[in-house]
């Protein structure tokens, strides 16, 4: 059974919490981030495409692409934005707990 990691978790439990069951994730560049940050961000960036290879959440960065390009340019930073399913918030119903947190 895959465990989720704590930032995974974190994630999951962001989106089905967020007004729009989203969140956005920065996209880490070697040429802006110090080495420390580029490592967190590249983790968390693959940590969150294993809970899309799992389907609880899905990149819906196209359909925010003005959102994106907006905060890339006031932030000099590309994004990516993910939307928890219906199988990712059930998760996080009131009736369910999830407590395979690694």
């Amino acid at each position: 059974m895959t465990q989720l990691t704590e930032f995974q978790y974190n994630s999951l439990r962001d989106a089905a919490n967020g007004e729009l069951n989203t969140y956005m994730l920065v996209k880490p560049n070697a040429a802006l981030d110090p080495v420390e940050q580029f490592e967190l961000w590249t983790r968390n960036n693959k940590e969150t495409e294993q809970l899309c290879e799992m389907g609880l959440l899905d990149d819906v960065s196209i359909s925010f692409a003005p959102t994106i390009e907006a905060h890339a340019h006031m932030a000099g930073r590309l994004f990516r934005v993910f939307k928890i399913t219906e199988i990712g918030k059930a998760m996080f119903d009131e009736a369910n707990t999830c407590s395979s947190v690694n």
